[in-house]
Order: C-alpha cells, then structure tokens, then sequence
C-alpha cells in the first residue's frame, strides 16, 4: 500500500442553495500547511457529517486540518 501526503485539498460539491458556479456547483481549497508562504501557519475548519440519524446541522462536528492522507492499493 502506498501513502500520499497532501497540504492542500481540493474539494468540489453541489450546494444548490447557493448558486455560486454552474448549478449550483461549487469548489473549495482546503489547507492544512505548517508554513503557509513560508510564513503562519494555515490550517482550515472543515465540517464533518459524523451521524447522518440526527437532523439539521446536530450530526455535523467541526475539525481542523492537520494533514491529508490518501492510500493508495494496487
């Protein structure tokens, strides 16, 4: 298995209450950088849906980034 690390994500979604693209689709850079421009730190919020029972925003937490990992098999 191989591992990839990653101090910027690229996240694109739909979010049709907020026609901010094509349709309603919509990308967002998420950062997760010890030495943003080489200066601070740069560590976004993300929201995370962690209980998809509950209504509304009550199974949404918010986290920082610290780091991207992706695993790669094959």
């Amino acid at each position: 298995m191989k591992e990839s690390v990653f101090l910027i994500q690229c996240s694109r979604f739909f979010a049709p209450s907020n026609l901010s693209g094509i349709g309603g689709m919509h990308h967002e850079h998420i950062h997760a950088c010890p030495a943003w421009r080489k200066e601070h730190p740069h560590y976004d919020c993300i929201f995370v849906n962690t209980n998809l029972d509950l209504e509304g925003m009550r199974g949404w937490m918010c986290l920082s980034t610290d780091i991207f990992f992706f695993h790669l098999q094959g």
